[in-house]
């Protein structure tokens, strides 16, 4: 071809496509398309590929961490250069600064048009304030790698609030404990209820209790299990103008031989139950009751205990005598943007076309 038809120059407005859809390049003079064929017409459909992350937005999904529900929840968005979303999958996505046991930052699930993903971070016992103590703040950091180059941080704050004191039964006594979740649960979230039982210097062969919960806040949730007794349970709903439905347990060791029945903080049954999906946000201070129908020795006729209390362990962290329930609906934490073109290029003086880019947003709670 000779020199004088040979021309060239570099593009800058490829930053107004979508990574991985195809366009094309028309040459035009005066505002007329080219003619002459493929040296002077369009070129033939490329792609243009995306490109690494170069930014990172982060927005913390729970701003206060409970030692019983130890995770660092993060929302994140990654942008390249050009602020587009689409983006080149990194290596891994970590979260640094805090105390951590458990770490899930899956890379896999970053989406792949809007570059908006999710990291958890179980966070460990020790970083938690005292019992007794006042609520820290933490301060971490969001990394995104690729390979093993770091190359956007983000960072985030969460409150940790103060370790909720141990419950236990009085040694050698006889009784039952049921522990509570010591943290706030959202509608529809499920939650593990144990209870204990002490039987001084009595093997526990056989136990008869009843478990009071208010129905318009939490539900049984077909799930009791015993390692150490057979159980035979039902429920009972509320009747009209009566909150509480009752959950019926009967239980019956497996092995009546074995010292895992005697003495103190024996475990007598997990339930799950869930919070009610319609429950009104904030705290009701008897979601449970619970009543000792009977604890049995061995010996058939040898009721020890008959008709008592139990005790609860909740948020409170003393013995209650029923069982507190906070429910909590999540606040908007923020909102994660992001646009189909990041950069509209005016080509309407060239091609008549007008320009567009979809903007939407993602409500992180």
């Amino acid at each position: 071809r000779p020199p004088a038809y040979a021309n060239s120059r570099a593009f800058q407005s490829f930053s107004a496509l979508t990574p991985g859809n195809d366009a094309t390049i028309t040459a035009s003079i005066g505002g007329n398309p080219c003619t002459g064929g493929l040296l002077l017409g369009s070129t033939p459909t490329f792609t243009t590929s995306a490109l690494q992350a170069a930014s990172v937005t982060a927005v913390v999904r729970t701003t206060t961490i409970y030692a019983d529900y130890a995770v660092l929840s993060v929302a994140f968005a990654l942008r390249d250069a050009d602020e587009r979303s689409r983006v080149t999958r990194p290596t891994s996505v970590t979260i640094t600064g805090i105390a951590s046991t458990v770490a899930s930052c899956n890379v896999a699930n970053i989406d792949a048009d809007t570059g908006i993903g999710f990291c958890d971070v179980t966070v460990a016992a020790g970083a938690f304030p005292a019992v007794g103590g006042s609520a820290s703040v933490v301060h971490a950091n969001l990394n995104v790698l690729y390979s093993a180059t770091t190359v956007a941080t983000a960072s985030v704050t969460a409150n940790l609030a103060p370790t909720v004191a141990t419950v236990a039964l009085t040694p050698d006594s006889t009784g039952m404990l049921i522990q509570l979740p010591k943290s706030p649960r959202m509608p529809g979230e499920t939650f593990t209820i144990l209870a204990f039982g002490s039987s001084g210097a009595k093997k526990l062969a056989n136990f008869q209790i009843l478990v009071y919960f208010n129905a318009s806040v939490v539900a049984e949730d077909n799930s009791i299990t015993s390692m150490l007794y057979s159980l035979k349970t039902s429920v009972t709903q509320p009747t009209a103008g009566q909150p509480m439905a009752v959950l019926s347990v009967i239980g019956a060791a497996i092995n009546s031989d074995v010292n895992t029945i005697i003495g103190d903080n024996i475990l007598l049954l997990s339930a799950r139950f869930k919070v009610f999906a319609g429950a009104t946000a904030g705290v009701t201070p008897s979601a449970f009751t619970s009543t000792i129908v009977s604890f049995t020795s061995e010996e058939a006729s040898d009721n020890f205990v008959q008709v008592q209390p139990a005790t609860f362990a909740d948020s409170r962290g003393t013995e209650q005598s029923s069982g507190l329930m906070t429910v909590w609906t999540a606040d908007i934490s923020g909102i994660l943007g992001y646009a189909t073109v990041a950069e509209i290029f005016n080509t309407y003086p060239f091609t008549s076309q007008s320009q567009s880019s979809t903007i939407g947003g993602r409500i992180v709670k």
